[in-house]
């Protein structure tokens, strides 16, 4: 076989290139043999066998473009970050030739020993955390998360939800004693059932509620100054009928409430109030006038009172007809 037809016969050959170039070798070192021993001709094919398979180990169609494809992409491998699904991914960074410093600032680091990055996505489940190496770091993080909200849990101050801005409306008839002598038992107590009828009607109506009754009266509740006003007056003209007449005094404050009782400062203030009004009259504190201002209501001043077990005197106003 002469040389051009060896060449060209291993060019088409699809041996791999290793292999390729170890024929050369053995072919180069079969020529150096030859030459040894005289034998010019077959020095000659084994030289051409063995130059022509370096060409086609280096030249080979494909051979170059897929080494730089490969030295292409681990390169490109290396160089980009971890790609984060679904879960987190752990990467290992090159040792630093720089000393680094722990969280202290002062206690040297050894560069030999890698340090682990955790990636998360914002996609990753607490319960997957746990059952990956970035779970650790992750893990101290909800742990002090959880530290946290249980220390703020437990020093928040507590909300007392019974407790709020109230108006209380105090009603009493007006010589309830005289008047239950005067008609009896029998008829005192249906004239009172009257009464409460007409209080628990009226009541409904303006939105109150009826805490409880005192007996010749009862003590009422409103989220609205304005409306236990209005309530108020509509209580005077309404047991006329029945030949009675109230006393009723109007106060606006913080009042806590329990079961079946309102409790506070404010509930001694309409009850003082009240005691002060006269035959169908209608008296309210300051406070309440000042949170109706700019509504239909209309007040006269009634002076200043010292209210009883209260230090300072308190400005009482009496509502006007409409």
């Amino acid at each position: 076989m002469r040389p051009r037809a060896a060449a060209s016969n291993v060019a088409g050959m699809s041996c791999p290139a290793p292999i390729a170039a170890l024929l050369g070798v053995a072919l180069a070192v079969t020529a150096i043999g030859a030459g040894v021993h005289g034998t010019a001709g077959a020095a000659s094919w084994c030289t051409a066998v063995a130059t022509t398979c370096a060409l086609v180990t280096v030249l080979r169609p494909g051979t170059r473009a897929r080494s730089l494809a490969n030295v292409e992409g681990t390169r490109r491998s290396m160089a980009a970050p971890a790609v984060v699904t679904g879960r987190p991914a752990v990467t290992t960074a090159a040792p630093q030739s720089e000393p680094v410093l722990a969280s202290d600032g002062l206690s040297p680091i050894s560069a030999e020993k890698p340090r682990k990055v955790a990636t998360l996505s914002r996609r990753t489940e607490p319960s997957e955390w746990r059952s990956s190496g970035a779970g650790e770091a992750a893990g101290d993080e909800g742990a002090w998360v959880g530290a946290v909200e249980a220390f703020l849990a437990d020093h928040a101050p507590a909300v007392d939800a019974e407790t709020g801005l109230t108006t209380v409306v105090f009603t009493a008839i007006v010589d309830s004693t005289a008047r239950a002598v005067r008609l009896g038992d029998h008829h005192w107590v249906a004239l009172l059932a009257e009464h409460d009828a007409i209080t628990r009607r009226e009541l409904a109506r303006a939105g109150g509620r009826m805490v409880k009754s005192t007996g010749d009266g009862v003590l009422a509740c409103f989220d609205s100054p304005g409306r236990a006003v209005r309530w108020a007056a509509r209580m005077r003209d309404a047991v006329r009928p029945l030949d009675l007449q109230l006393r009723i005094g109007v106060h606006s404050g913080e009042c806590r409430r329990t079961a079946d009782d309102l409790a506070g400062i404010a509930v001694h203030v309409g009850a003082r109030v009240a005691a002060l009004a006269g035959p169908d009259e209608v008296l309210v504190s300051s406070t309440v006038k000042d949170l109706t201002m700019g509504s239909e209501l209309r007040f006269t001043d009634r002076g200043a009172h010292q209210l009883k077990g209260l230090p300072e005197p308190w400005s009482v106003f009496g509502l006007l007809a409409s």
